[in-house]
């Protein structure tokens, strides 16, 4: 299963700047090193504290065990969204539009 994870920097500071930047620096220096296949894309946001990353995993707990082990962790917020493919959404519009096709005008406005 493929995952897009956007990723904010928190609104409040934990800890002094120097710590802060340090753990952000080796998060994306592990990302940049490759070090997690699962993660398999990295999109940093231009002038924000944030990013977007394309993982793969088989479940919710793998996918939560990956971005547990970015040493920014918690410093951010995630925001987690299964992804599918565009041929099988347009697959699965196809057969929704062949069954409105197939309805009766009576049961269509009902």
């Amino acid at each position: 299963m493929q995952f897009l994870v956007l990723i904010r920097g928190n609104e409040g500071s934990v800890l002094p700047p120097a710590q802060e930047v340090a753990l952000v620096r080796e998060s994306y220096e592990q990302l940049a090193a490759g070090k997690d296949k699962r993660i398999t894309a990295v999109y940093p946001f231009v002038g924000e504290r944030a990013c977007a990353l394309l993982c793969e995993a088989s479940t919710a707990d793998e996918l939560q065990e990956s971005l547990m082990s970015l040493p920014f962790n918690r410093l951010v917020r995630t925001e987690c969204h299964v992804i599918g493919a565009a041929r099988s959404m347009a697959d699965g519009l196809r057969r929704v539009e062949q069954q409105l096709t197939n309805l009766s005008p009576a049961s269509a406005r009902n």
